[in-house]
């Protein structure tokens, strides 16, 4: 989503950009947004680690045709797929070599190994990026760890379109989804895949610690969770602003790797209440216009979902107004994609948790 807005949204000056696809082609709604910007989008078609060497040729030969000022990988995958081209391509002097770290640390045992061996070989060629850019204090500290060159480590948050999550009037206020949910009862939303960082299992004893509470999972394969009766889980949500407007309350579960939780941010943007646990930057998102809570810890959790849904009115309103300035006044899009634009032109400088974008002209 970040990649995607950074390379279609309009501005002066903005770098002529080709897009490079490692896995299939997908009709995804980011490839149709880059279809409709007319941005170049080249599709390389990775399934397997067979493919790789074909990947690497097909990088080294595009950077020979275009000659980039600039390489900007995105994820390890990315970030060493484009490091290896860039080498075989023999313009590493002309070209400048950028890195995007998109998490903190992973529980890498719950992935396929070809991961674990992934993030092992960017370790050990991160001497060759010009700057490594994370989205989060968290993940730039995770990877200092790892033995990632330090030095070169800054921090670009994720910016939020608070045009687009924003407050909504509360006639236009209805998910999208027919819940056959009793509306006497708060509802409370979650959003995000069905995968072992989410920890939907601390999920599902928040909601069987809440029967009061109606609950709403969206998100890749969560139609396959458990039923329960106050739960309604509905897949993939294709209008997320208008869900995060509609909650009473949005809870964040996420167990390890997140780097900037998007859905977070975005939620509060859109007015509503987040509790979350403590993973990537939650805490310096949500700040004190939320609850943060332990991972794994239902019952905290349950309690701060309880107390931020009894608040009184006038209590809500302020929270919600709060919440929203929060964003709009340290994570909005327009702020990142100034700091990617100054780091394209001038490199970065050092960087600390004091503000969110902290690459510097």
């Amino acid at each position: 989503m970040c990649l995607t807005k950074l390379v279609t949204t309009q501005r002066a000056n903005a770098p002529e950009v080709i897009v490079v696809s490692l896995l299939p082609q997908t009709s995804s709604h980011f490839e149709r947004t880059l279809t409709h910007s007319k941005i170049r989008h080249e599709v390389v078609g990775v399934r397997s680690t067979v493919d790789l060497p074909r990947a690497i040729a097909f990088i080294a030969r595009l950077i020979r045709a275009e000659k980039p000022d600039c390489l900007q990988g995105w994820l390890y995958y990315g970030d060493l797929i484009a490091t290896l081209g860039l080498l075989v391509s023999g313009r590493r002097r002309s070209t400048r070599l950028c890195w995007g770290i998109r998490c903190s640390e992973l529980d890498v045992d719950q992935y396929n190994r070809q991961l674990k061996y992934a993030i092992s070989a960017c370790t050990k060629l991160s001497r060759f990026p010009d700057a490594i850019i994370a989205n989060s204090f968290a993940g730039r500290a995770a990877h200092e760890r790892l033995g990632y060159q330090s030095d070169k480590l800054a921090v670009i948050h994720n910016g939020i379109d608070v045009d687009l999550f924003r407050p909504l009037p509360a006639k236009q206020t209805s998910c999208g989804f027919d819940l056959k949910l009793s509306q006497s009862k708060p509802l409370v939303g979650i959003a995000g895949r069905v995968d072992p960082q989410k920890d939907y299992s601390t999920f599902l004893r928040i909601v069987d610690q809440l029967p009061d509470v109606n609950f709403i999972a969206a998100g890749k394969d969560t139609t396959t969770l458990p039923r329960r009766g106050n739960l309604r889980a509905v897949g993939i949500c294709e209008d997320m602003p208008r869900y995060l407007a509609s909650l009473d309350l949005f809870i964040c579960t996420s167990a390890f790797g997140e780097g900037f939780p998007n859905v977070i941010a975005e939620a509060m943007a859109c007015g509503t209440p987040v509790v979350t646990t403590n993973v990537g930057d939650a805490a310096v998102i949500v700040s004190d216009n939320g609850r943060v809570c332990e991972v794994g810890d239902a019952r905290a959790l349950s309690d701060n979902i309880n107390d931020l849904l009894n608040e009184v009115e006038g209590e809500r309103q302020r929270r919600s107004a709060k919440a929203r300035e929060h964003i709009v006044g340290n994570f909005s899009l327009d702020r990142m994609i100034q700091a990617f634009d100054r780091l394209y032109h001038n490199g970065i400088t050092s960087a600390s948790p004091g503000s969110s974008s902290q690459v510097t002209a």
